[in-house]
């Protein structure tokens, strides 16, 4: 059998190029990495939404100015809460 840079068959005893390096952990240790790119994905998109719904909602409260339905004070009380 010819050997190369992974050992034994191209991916060592088990079949995977992690577990030469990482043992049988690497598994898991993949797995890890894997879910934590996932769940940085989602943080990043739920925030970038809740910004939108931000921005969104001020923007209503300024046509709400701009077309009488409020006054200055009521759109400054209501600007800050959403800050």
């Amino acid at each position: 059998m010819m050997l190369n840079r992974f050992g034994r068959g191209g991916f060592g005893d088990y079949g995977c190029p992690f577990v030469d390096s990482f043992g049988r952990g690497g598994y898991f240790m993949m797995a890890g990495v894997v879910v934590l790119v996932i769940a940085l994905v989602a943080v990043l998109v739920l925030l970038d939404r809740r910004r939108k719904l931000e921005d969104n909602a001020l923007e209503i409260l300024k046509e709400r100015l701009a077309n009488g339905e409020i006054n200055e004070e009521e759109y400054e009380r209501k600007r800050k809460l959403l800050k």
